[in-house]
């Protein structure tokens, strides 16, 4: 069934990767490269960094089904939840899939889907991650994203980060996930809150940087054809200052798909 891991103190995962794994069957499921769920019972402080997934994720279930590269659901109740998901990168297909007619399936290259339940996250933050794998939403409506499939919090800041993968779908019957009313579909955030900071994506060039979005993202968003280590270096210092994180560069080009963090 995957790596599921429900967080209740301050740990830090570092330098991991994934193997295949999937499909995980269940009332209502979340599975991710490194973690499965990160749940805030209490006030804790959460550290993701220098992870990375190459190992293809496959979620079915019949309600919500929460898939991503290297967090499938992050959650808080009445507590505060500081995150902070760092220099991570996911380079393989990631699916969330949901069977029932009232289920969503949420599918992100770096976070499936992240929410409160109660008061809203400390200001989460996720910075210098990197998704080349295609991301898809399947079955019912679902939210597909190159970095977060769906994100209920608009307090959350993303940074720097990159998608060089397709998103897509498979539902009701429809070809183009354009023609969709219920689902949403975005090059680096599927749908609802969040500030958006210097990401780049490259494809494919109708996606804006979340579904809803016009032409004007701002922040230094945007589509570029070719995106190269050399301009995301440059924009290191953009990152926030987070203690003990040190920013990871980039190397190669998306031309030829050497594009990397190198993690």
């Amino acid at each position: 069934t995957g790596f599921k891991s429900v967080y209740k103190d301050s740990p830090t995962k570092s330098g991991m990767s994934r193997t295949p794994v999937g499909p995980y069957y269940g009332a209502d499921a979340s599975m991710g490269g490194i973690v499965g769920e990160v749940y805030a019972p209490e006030e804790i402080e959460v550290y993701i960094d220098r992870c990375r997934n190459s190992g293809t994720l496959y979620l079915e279930n019949p309600y919500f089904a929460n898939t991503g590269g290297i967090v499938g659901l992050v959650k808080e109740t009445d507590n505060d939840l500081i995150l902070y998901v760092t220099n991570s990168e996911n380079t393989a297909y990631i699916t969330a899939g949901a069977t029932m007619e009232e289920g969503r399936a949420h599918a992100g290259g770096i976070v499936g889907r992240l929410y409160a339940d109660g008061t809203a996250f400390t200001d989460p933050k996720i910075a210098n991650c990197f998704n080349s794998g295609q991301i898809m939403s399947s079955g019912q409506p679902g939210c597909a994203g190159g970095i977060i499939g769906y994100c209920l919090n608009t307090d959350t800041d993303v940074y720097c980060c990159v998608n060089t993968g397709v998103v897509c779908g498979t539902n009701l019957g429809y070809d183009d996930p354009r023609t969709w009313c219920e689902d949403m579909f975005g090059a680096i955030c599927g749908a609802e809150g969040g500030s958006f900071h210097y990401c780049k994506w490259n494809r494919p060039s109708w996606l804006t940087v979340r579904y809803g979005c016009d032409e004007d993202y701002g922040n230094g968003c945007g589509y570029q054809a070719t995106i190269t280590a050399a301009e995301m270096n440059s924009l290191l210092s953009k990152n926030p200052s987070i203690d003990g994180v040190t920013y990871h560069s980039w190397s190669g080009t998306s031309d030829d798909d050497s594009l990397t963090l190198g993690i």
